[in-house]
Order: C-alpha cells, then sequence, then structure tokens
C-alpha cells in the first residue's frame, strides 16, 4: 500500500486531504494550536505542547511516542473519544499491537506514520472506518509531528472525530 498523492489510500476507505480541507472545527484548532507553536520553525516541540492550554480538545487527541532503530511507534496518550471509537484505550501500546485485534491493521498504521516522521510536515486524512461488531464510523483527523530537543521528530501528536454511520455506509 502506498502513501503517497493527494487522495492516497489509508485505510480500506480512507485517504489523505489538504489540511485547509480538514471541515472539524476541534481539528481546525489543534492544528492552528500547533502552527501557534511552531512560530517560525518547521514544527513546534514536544515540550512546546501543553495539554492544560487546550482542555476541550483533549478527548480528540492521540500522541504517538517516536522510537528509532528500529523504527517503533507507541501510544503515550489515547483520549477518550479515540479510545471509545475503537472500543479499546492503546495508551502504552505498540502500534504493532493493534495487529492483535485487526490483523494488518498495526502494520498499515506504522508505516503511515513512519510515511508523516518522512516527510516532516502534518498531514491530514478523512474516510470510514469499519468495525464487523461495531458497525461504521466516518472520521477526519490531522497528523502533527513533534521534535525533541535536537530538532529531530519525537513525537506525532493527533487528533481525531468520529461519528456513527447510521445504515452501515
Amino acid at each position: 500500500m502506498s502513501v503517497t498523492g493527494q487522495k492516497t489510500r489509508i485505510e480500506e476507505s480512507a485517504g489523505l486531504i489538504a489540511l485547509d480541507d480538514l471541515v472539524e472545527p476541534s481539528l481546525r484548532e489543534l492544528r492552528a494550536y500547533w502552527d501557534a507553536k511552531r512560530g517560525e520553525r518547521d514544527m513546534p516541540g514536544r515540550s512546546d505542547i501543553d495539554p492544560i492550554e487546550m482542555p476541550r480538545l483533549l478527548p480528540h487527541i492521540f500522541m504517538v511516542r517516536l522510537a528509532r532503530e528500529p523504527l517503533e511507534f507507541t501510544y503515550s496518550l489515547v483520549g477518550g473519544e479515540n479510545a471509545e471509537a475503537h472500543g479499546q484505550n492503546f495508551t502504552g501500546w505498540k502500534v504493532h499491537d493493534l495487529d492483535s485485534l485487526w490483523p494488518g491493521y498495526g502494520m498499515w498504521m506504522h508505516d503511515f506514520y513512519a510515511y508523516v516522521v518522512r516527510r516532516g510536515k502534518p498531514r491530514a486524512a478523512s474516510g470510514v472506518m469499519s468495525f464487523l461488531d461495531r458497525g461504521f464510523y466516518e472520521f477526519e483527523a490531522v497528523y502533527l509531528p513533534l521534535a525533541a530537543a535536537d530538532g529531530e521528530i519525537s513525537h506525532i501528536m493527533g487528533g481525531a472525530v468520529y461519528r456513527m454511520v447510521r445504515g452501515g455506509g
């Protein structure tokens, strides 16, 4: 699966969208917060982000910590709306651990996060997630890289909004 181009599929029925095409006010607000914190830099530092400054957004936020060699991602924070939509709170889970619930999903998310790290720029996505036992959710999400003190990406701060789709898709 490729993650390049404007409408790249990042899941069975999801694709990248332009940041300016984000519709959800909370995601636009999260992106504006990220922009304000970065100033003239390519991205803000992880130490610049303070959840106390955005309590209303916390249910939508997730934080993914990056380790290198081997490249690995771990969820260090999963907001309540994300946990509810997925039926599980993944805080503390390595991204590959998602394969234990949905085979292939962890690998796919790992590849997508690696893409965000390689690009070093924010990305946005929208689409529909399907859960066999729970139905379909429309979602919109934003993925915002954060730097360590050395300037290298150390985290991806994400935000997502989900809506149950009536009638199954």
